[in-house]
């Protein structure tokens, strides 16, 4: 499942491939993927099956997401790591912006791992504006 969406500005308004993208000011969702003068391509860290490193706030320990679609990430985490409901995960490097919240955790098979489900806080879908950093 591809989290991609097109928005109407492009390298006419000083937009470039791997500009990021902002819900708002404190979440990030994505990068630009492509350009043309007046239209861009915004792929979400989301996308299927793609890895997005990121900080877990609360503790200051690195995570790799891996894209789930429809905004929506997971990892598998050993069953004693500190990662609680609610916990938000950050962008490397820029504290200030969070990528992800976690909203259920499970611990129920039998394995030593537990499966964290995240998502993009804020409905991406319905937004009706983005920030695109230029």
């Amino acid at each position: 499942r591809s989290d991609t969406f097109v928005v109407d500005v492009g390298s006419e308004e000083g937009i470039s491939t791997g500009n990021k993208v902002y819900l708002s000011n404190n979440i990030i969702i994505g990068l630009i993927k492509s350009v043309t003068p007046h239209t861009s391509l915004i792929s979400l860290f989301s996308n299927s099956n793609e890895n997005q490193e990121t900080v877990l706030s609360r503790t200051g320990e690195s995570f790799t997401l891996v894209g789930q679609g429809g905004a929506n990430f997971k990892i598998d985490v050993p069953k004693d790591t500190d990662i609680l409901w609610g916990d938000t995960f950050v962008y490397p490097n820029i504290s200030s912006l969070v990528l992800a919240s976690v909203y259920y955790i499970d611990s129920s098979s039998q394995s030593s791992f537990k499966t964290i489900y995240l998502r993009i806080p804020g409905n991406v879908f319905s937004a009706k504006y983005v920030f695109v950093e230029n």
